[in-house]
């Protein structure tokens, strides 16, 4: 924190050791052998300020209105397909797989996110999904 604070970063996503500072980038033998002697870390310094402010409720409806457009397009396409309550919550469960594991579990593998974050996530779209499914057959 100290360090941070002392370097005044920006916010962005920082990556510790970062291929930037090596020669030959990721060909180079030296980060490949920093990288196995560690530590190594992703670091995310927020703007300063409250974590919680009206824009980011704001971007966080966008998104869900977006999902919930996507989701209507979707069901005008396949409709005919999925006429009962259970067909709908079922296709909008699988949409929610879907976007997880695409979103978190790569996150996982790539970025070294804990497992246990990304199957939680996965889950948590599984019921919104699935939820957005019991709304659309009721409202449509």
């Amino acid at each position: 924190e100290a360090a941070l604070a002392a370097a005044n970063a920006n916010p962005g996503m920082y990556c510790i050791p970062h291929m930037d500072e090596f020669e030959q980038g990721l060909k180079d033998p030296a980060l490949a052998e920093r990288m196995q002697s560690g530590p190594n870390a992703m670091v995310v310094v927020m703007p300063k300020g409250p974590p919680m402010t009206g824009a980011t409720f704001v971007r966080s409806f966008a998104l869900n209105l977006f999902e919930a457009l996507a989701c209507v397009m979707l069901l005008n396409l396949v409709g005919e397909h999925v006429p009962t309550l259970a067909d709908k919550v079922v296709l909008f469960a699988l949409v929610g797989l879907f976007n997880g594991v695409s979103s978190y579990c790569s996150m996982s593998n790539w970025m070294c996110l804990p497992w246990r974050f990304a199957w939680t996530n996965v889950f948590d779209n599984v019921l919104g999904f699935a939820l957005v499914g019991v709304v659309l057959h009721y409202v449509m």
